[in-house]
């Protein structure tokens, strides 16, 4: 009896990855940092997850958790998950996240382990390094009051997690009073002012980074503070230059558009014209133009439908389509549209988008193709196609761009200078037609 219970035990806490057992906490990790959607998984999704977690650390993804992966597992690090829609939707409002004001404040709640003046100095160079080239100021409060509150508090020991922090418009910073903190560097010791600068990043809208020499990397590293492309670039997009945010010249002057991307990984739109995008809301243009090269290496240009699924996002180009793996930057799988998507899908697609319920959506003239996914991100075979006009009532044929709206239950579809927004629940375009120009890309008056 007593073998039984032991064996009952080892099949609850154990999973065989490999061939070699994965223990409870590394399974937990894997869910608190993004990585496994659910603690009720597959093999197949577990497997996934050890190679997602491999790849965003520059390891070799071989879905082992071997000794060199285990040892990542030990570093101390921040506490926000590296992939925030599978983990995050409890600290996140919907959206992309942003201070919508140019002026903000923080305010510092309480500290156990540096003096007032110490934590000013150390946010105060922290705020220039982040809000210099962007249109945001932030200043300490004056009263009781913040935008940005600074806490100490104690959180799993020395060692482990470092601090966590709110995304706007919460913008809480925790710190682990329980660190062994220093305001320089020191062996043994943890760097104060490097911890300071990325949680400032977390409360200012900023996601984790896989690149090394990037300050919202997620692992602590005690090196000179300086913002990498990658950070300048995370923040640009979500403030915009100190000179002015968007120019918008070269799509008022010829509104077609390639097509619009909704962009799970971090909960931007974008929107692509030739080789460059821009970011924009359900209010406006908010960034841009910037190189897509930049965001997407080897980004193909003058694409004709995008979509993505957070795991995958694709960008289909005449009778190709080009497929990147999670943040885009180790470049693209290029494959034919009729071998990896389906040999029913026709070249030149007009626009495309993927839908939360796991169905991707694709249009081309007066047609649209249905295509089912599973929760591992690999497509199944399930083609269906039927016309515009039966399910997308108000939507005319022959679109230009497409995406969703307002967590899936709207769609954007624009054309000839016209958007329109169709809702699912009533199976029609809400409204009349929109100008493109004047009310998406805020153009001047003629």
């Amino acid at each position: 009896m007593a073998i039984l219970k032991i064996s009952v035990f080892l099949v609850l806490t154990l999973h065989l990855c490999h061939g070699k057992p994965m223990d409870l906490p590394t399974k937990e990790y894997l869910h608190k940092y993004g990585y496994l959607e659910s603690m009720d998984h597959t093999d197949e999704e577990l497997d996934a997850a050890v190679k997602d977690f491999q790849y965003f650390v520059g390891m070799n993804m071989t879905g082992e958790m071997d000794a060199p992966t285990m040892e990542f597992l030990k570093r101390p690090r921040c506490g926000m998950p590296d992939y925030p829609p599978a983990a995050i939707r409890n600290r996140r409002p919907s959206g992309r996240a942003r201070w919508d004001q140019s002026q903000i404040t923080y305010g510092i709640v309480n500290s156990s382990t540096f003096s007032r003046q110490d934590l000013r100095t150390v946010f105060s160079n922290a705020i220039n390094l982040w809000t210099k080239a962007v249109n945001l100021n932030v200043r300490e409060s004056n009263g009781n009051r913040a935008d940005i509150s600074v806490h100490f508090n104690s959180q799993d020991g020395p060692g482990q997690t470092l601090g966590y922090a709110y995304f706007p418009t919460l913008g809480s910073i925790y710190f682990d009073r329980d660190e062994n903190w220093s305001l320089s560097s020191q062996r043994g010791r943890i760097n104060f002012n490097w911890v300071a600068t990325h949680e400032l990043g977390h409360a200012l809208g900023l996601n984790h980074i896989n690149d090394p020499q990037s300050i919202m990397n997620p692992y602590y590293q005690d090196v000179e503070l300086k913002l990498s492309r990658n950070d300048q670039r995370q923040i640009n997009e979500l403030y915009g230059g100190r000179g002015g945010n968007v120019d918008n010249t070269n799509l008022c002057s010829d509104p077609k558009i390639d097509d619009v991307l909704y962009y799970p990984l971090t909960r931007q739109y974008f929107l692509f014209k030739g080789d460059r995008y821009w970011t924009f809301t359900g209010s406006g243009m908010r960034t841009g133009p910037f190189q897509a090269n930049a965001l997407f290496k080897n980004f193909p240009g003058s694409i004709d439908a995008a979509f993505s699924t957070g795991k995958f996002t694709f960008f289909l180009k005449g009778d190709s389509y080009y497929r990147y793996y999670r943040n885009g930057r180790t470049g693209a799988v290029k494959r034919p549209i009729s071998v990896g998507i389906g040999n029913t899908i026709p070249a030149n697609m007009d626009a495309s988008f993927y839908h939360p319920n796991g169905t991707i959506y694709m249009f081309k003239g007066a047609e649209f193709f249905t295509i089912t996914t599973n929760r591992a991100g690999g497509m199944r075979m399930n083609l269906r196609n039927a016309r515009i006009s039966q399910y997308f009532n108000g939507v005319p044929d022959n679109i230009e761009a497409a995406t969703l709206f307002q967590r899936g239950s709207q769609a954007f579809f624009s054309k000839s200078g016209q958007f329109y927004i169709y809702d699912f629940a009533t199976r029609s375009v809400a409204g009349a037609a929109h100008s493109i120009t004047r009310e998406l890309f805020n153009c001047p008056s003629r």
